[in-house]
C-alpha cells in the first residue's frame, strides 16, 4: 500500500527527525510534526502501548487543505507560506501566513473528556480585498480496510464503498474501525462546526481531485494500479466570503471510539436533564407543549429507533463505541424531554 509514499516516508524521517509536539491525555495522543504540518492520532493502550488512528507509515497522507477563491493551498506543501510553531495553554499548532492570507491549526487533549480532542482552524484574511475561503480535511483511515465494511455514519450507514454523506442533527459523526479500536470525528453537533459533507473514497482519488469530488456508489476503494483497498474520508467545510481582517473559525472533535460517547461534555453551557426539569415553573409545567416541539420530539425518537434497527438487522458486529453513542442519545431525549 503506497510504496511509493512509504520510501518517501523513511527519506523524510531522516531529513526531519521525530515528531516534537504532542498533546496526550494518558488515553488518546495527537502529534504534529513541525516541519510539515501533518497530524497523526493514536489510541493510548495499557504499558503506554499506542495504535494508530491513521496511516501511520506516512502522516503526511492525512492533511488540511484551504481553498483561497480559485487556489488549492495544501498546508505544509510548497511554498509562499511561512510557518511558525507554537505550544501554549494545553494546545499545540502551526501557523503559515503568507501575503494573503494565515492559517492556523492546532490540536488540545486537555478537556477534561478521556480519549478525545479538540481541534481548530483558523484562517484569516491579511489582504485589502474579500477573499473566499474553504477547508478540507484529507484523512487517511486504515482500521476500516481491515474489514468488508469500511467506515459507520452516525444514522448507522455501513459504508462499503464510495459515498456522500449528509451531516445533520441525526448523523453528527462518522467511525472507522477494525472491530477492536475505533477512531470517531465529529461533524455535527453544539460544540463544534457542522461540516458541509464527507466523501469517503479511495484515498488517491480524493487526494488527486482538484477540490470537489464526485462519488459514485458502484466504485470500490481500489484505485488499479496504484492503490488496492485504500480508503480515505475527506471532511469539507462550506466556503466562506471573509473580509479584510476577517476570521473564519473552525472548530472539530476527533478521538478514540470509546470517547465518543462523552463528546457532549464537550459542549458549551451544557445543563444536567434533572437541573432544567426542576428549574421548571408550575406554570411552565401546566402550559400545553408546542406541537411543532412534540413533532420535532417525535422525529428524534423515530431516527433514534431507525439506527438501532438498521445496526439490529445487519450482519456486522456493533462496536462499543456505537453502542455507547445511542445510548448517549437516548439519555439526552430523556433529559430534553418537556413533561406534560
Amino acid at each position: 500500500m503506497k510504496p511509493l509514499v512509504l520510501f518517501c516516508s523513511l527519506m523524510l524521517c531522516l531529513a526531519v527527525g521525530a515528531w516534537t509536539l504532542e498533546s496526550s491525555d494518558g488515553s488518546l495522543t495527537v502529534r504534529l510534526d513541525p516541519a510539515g504540518g501533518s497530524f497523526s492520532l493514536h489510541a493510548v493502550g495499557p504499558g503506554g502501548l499506542t495504535t494508530a488512528l491513521l496511516f501511520e507509515p506516512d502522516p503526511r497522507t492525512s492533511g488540511i487543505s484551504v481553498l483561497e477563491g480559485n487556489r488549492i493551498h495544501r498546508m505544509g506543501t510548497g511554498g509562499g507560506f511561512e510557518r511558525s510553531v507554537e505550544e501554549r495553554d494545553g494546545w499545540i499548532g502551526i501557523r503559515w501566513r503568507s501575503a494573503t492570507i494565515e492559517v492556523e491549526q492546532r490540536f488540545t487533549t486537555s478537556n477534561g473528556v478521556s480519549g478525545v480532542a479538540n481541534g481548530e482552524v483558523r484562517v484569516v484574511n491579511r489582504s485589502e480585498s474579500a477573499r473566499v475561503v474553504a477547508v478540507r480535511y484529507l484523512l487517511d483511515t486504515w482500521l476500516g480496510e481491515q474489514r468488508e465494511v469500511h467506515f459507520v455514519t452516525g444514522d448507522g450507514r455501513e459504508i462499503r464503498s464510495e459515498y456522500r454523506m449528509e451531516p445533520g442533527p441525526h448523523n453528527s459523526y462518522w467511525l472507522s474501525s477494525d472491530g477492536q479500536i475505533a477512531l470517531f470525528f465529529l461533524v455535527g453537533g453544539e460544540a463544534i462546526t457542522d461540516a458541509d459533507a464527507v466523501l469517503f473514497a479511495n484515498w488517491k482519488r480524493l487526494k488527486d481531485a482538484r477540490w470537489d469530488y464526485v462519488v459514485r456508489a458502484d466504485r470500490s476503494f481500489d484505485l488499479i494500479p496504484y492503490s488496492m483497498n485504500d480508503s480515505a474520508a475527506a471532511v469539507y467545510y462550506a466556503p466562506r466570503t471573509l473580509q479584510p481582517g476577517e476570521t473564519y473559525h473552525i472548530s472539530f472533535v476527533v478521538g478514540r471510539g470509546e470517547g465518543l460517547a462523552r463528546t457532549a461534555q464537550l459542549a458549551p453551557g451544557r445543563v444536567a436533564p434533572a437541573t432544567a426539569v426542576r428549574e421548571r415553573t408550575p406554570e411552565q409545567r401546566r402550559r400545553p407543549n408546542d406541537r411543532a416541539a412534540i413533532e420535532a420530539e417525535i422525529d428524534r425518537i423515530n431516527a433514534l429507533l431507525s439506527d438501532i434497527n438498521r445496526r439490529l438487522e445487519s450482519d456486522r458486529p456493533v462496536s462499543d463505541a456505537e453502542v455507547e453513542a445511542l445510548r448517549e442519545r437516548l439519555q439526552q431525549l430523556q433529559g430534553d424531554r418537556s413533561p406534560l
